[in-house]
């Protein structure tokens, strides 16, 4: 008995050793993956205008935005910088609509559904898009302490879709996406 103990103990200490931990970029890559793949049927989430009795946009409903900021929140792949610049976007057009600048009627194409901000696409240019996000391709720009780039591309010689995380309690979280920059 007393020469099991030591030999469990020892293939204990080998075993413990194999779960090894993915290294930072591919702890990247799966996080870009698995936002695309969560992203893939949410469009324009939080994105919801409200129209008053002749179909003109009166505002930007909050409570949708509030709600898709719980949703997304849930997910742990964004972090609260990613969050702020969504509530930025859609409060931005929602001072817009009410000061007179921004106005669509509800039968016209609102101006930020020119493409899916998610992937900055009107449509998935692969010839098989079911689980298009594993098939698109992934870089790792750098990384800096707790902050990475990436890109992801369609096709290696198109334009990239920038990505930027940051890593929080040992967890990659994303905290920019193009397609949801104020800016633009």
């Amino acid at each position: 008995m007393k020469k099991l103990v030591p030999a469990v103990v020892l293939l204990l200490l080998i075993f413990s050793g194999c779960s090894r931990q993915p290294s930072d970029e591919e702890a990247l890559e799966k996080l870009v993956r698995d936002y695309l793949e969560w992203s893939s049927d949410k469009s324009f989430l939080g994105f919801k205008p409200v129209y008053d009795p002749t179909g003109t946009v009166s505002a930007m409903d909050l409570q949708a935005l509030d709600d898709a900021v719980r949703t997304i929140s849930k997910t742990d792949l964004f972090d609260d910088e990613f969050l702020e610049n969504l509530r930025e976007l859609v409060t931005g057009y929602d001072s817009g609509i009410k000061s007179g600048r921004v106005s669509w009627q509800r039968d016209e194409m609102p101006p930020y559904a020119g493409a899916d901000p998610w992937c900055f696409c009107q449509d998935i240019p692969l010839p098989d898009p079911s689980e298009y996000w594993l098939q698109v391709f992934v870089e790792i720009v750098w990384i800096e302490n707790d902050t990475a780039m990436m890109n992801w591309f369609w096709h290696p010689e198109e334009d990239p879709y920038p990505v930027y995380a940051k890593k929080q309690n040992k967890t990659w979280k994303i905290s920019y996406l193009y397609g949801f920059d104020p800016e633009l």
